[in-house]
């Protein structure tokens, strides 16, 4: 990140802009210490803080050692008001940190437009990358209990390579373990512009990660006007105002 930040130094200095936006702890650290150097005013998305994943990974998390005091050395703003909470945790003073909330384009993702065609059954739509942390498996262990209704999945590599993905073939594993194999699909990634049609056609949104700080998913269902059931972690307890704007319990309630 030293010569990232050099880089962003040299860039910065002859066109500056009004402010930086740093994604990911990594990109902080160069974003933060270029911005100091020129007094620029600087936020930070984390995409996920290092002590959340490894609180629920465990063994399996890979982050460095020193993710976490980076974290609160880069911290300008949080996703959600559990990040602040997070950041506090870590030493960082409440007064310093800022929610920056998730928005939606309320003229992509609107009630009124097209809707995918679907079967006659009710439909249950879950969106997100396809990794175990997003809980898209507490929705197929559900749907042994949900008869007559089928669970689409968005999200993760395109359609031609989900055969190649260990999260797909897992999730497909367990749908054909419990029997509703016919009745869970995988869609593989789409098109941003393409999300709006695909969540019109659902009876309901499903939104069951372990852990999550946007909360953007909820956000672009309830644009749609479709009903959202989410865990309540995260973004999610900003997004989704529970039994008004939508239904958040925790995740062991949506086991």
């Amino acid at each position: 990140m030293g010569p990232f930040a050099q880089y962003l130094d040299a860039q910065w200095s002859v066109d500056r802009p009004n402010v930086a936006h740093a994604h990911f702890w990594m990109s902080g650290i160069a974003t933060q210490l270029t911005a100091r150097h020129l007094g620029r005013p600087a936020i930070q998305t984390f995409h996920a803080l290092g002590v959340v994943k490894r609180r629920h990974q465990g063994a399996d998390d890979m982050s460095l050692q020193d993710r976490l005091r980076f974290e609160s050395m880069v911290a300008r703003a949080a996703t959600c008001t559990d990040e602040v909470f997070e950041l506090m945790r870590m030493g960082r003073p409440r007064s310093r940190t800022s929610v920056v909330p998730c928005g939606v384009d309320n003229h992509l993702f609107t009630p009124d437009g097209p809707a995918e065609a679907k079967s006659a059954m009710h439909r249950i739509v879950s969106v997100g990358r396809l990794v175990p942390r997003k809980g898209f498996d507490d929705m197929v262990r559900a749907m042994p209990s949900i008869p007559h209704a089928e669970l689409v999945i968005v999200g993760g590599p395109k359609p031609t390579e989900l055969h190649s993905d260990s999260e797909a073939r897992r999730l497909r594993d367990l749908a054909d373990e419990l029997g509703v194999g016919s009745r869970v699909h995988l869609l593989g990634s789409v098109a941003h512009q393409d999300m709006p049609a695909i969540l019109r056609s659902a009876d309901v949104v499903a939104c069951t990660p372990w852990y999550e700080p946007f909360g953007i998913v909820p956000l672009e269902a309830m644009a749609c006007g479709v009903p959202v059931v989410a865990s309540a972690v995260g973004g999610m307890l900003d997004t989704i105002v529970h039994d008004v704007t939508g239904s958040a319990g925790r995740s062991e309630e949506a086991q």
